[in-house]
């Protein structure tokens, strides 16, 4: 069971630019409990290490994934490109801002995933917990 007050964050708004008497030029930051961030990168790497030990994390998976970043994934990319460009293919790019993508996640799906990927029992049941309410 993962504690209703750990799931409870206080927003605070912080100056991007411009006037600071403009609504639209902050954005809001989230401050999660302290125990709730440890909690949080203690599963994460639970997490990780399940996929990774059943090679269930994709090659071309850049974030979360120690050593990689978006520099990574944009090396990767360049090389895409080159090698289809010198291979005489047409190069298309389509490029999406999934802007609060995981705010828009359908939870029962999201554990439905954790469960397709092995997740099971005690663990299943805590990520359930964990996104209830949230």
């Amino acid at each position: 069971v993962f504690p209703s007050k750990l799931k409870i964050s206080k927003v605070h708004p912080l100056h991007k630019k411009g006037s600071e008497k403009e609504l639209q030029n902050y954005r809001p930051i989230s401050l999660v409990p302290v125990v709730s961030k440890i909690i949080e990168k203690v599963v994460l790497s639970r997490l990780l290490n399940h996929l990774q030990h059943n090679s269930l994390v994709p090659k071309n998976q850049h974030g979360f994934i120690s050593g990689k970043s978006t520099t990574t994934a944009l090396v990767d990319l360049v090389e895409c490109i080159i090698d289809s460009l010198e291979a005489g293919n047409t190069v298309v790019n389509v490029f999406l801002d999934l802007s609060k993508a995981f705010d828009c996640l359908d939870h029962g799906l999201t554990v439905e995933k954790l469960r397709s990927l092995g997740i099971t029992d005690t663990a299943l049941n805590w990520f359930g917990d964990y996104l209830h309410d949230r």
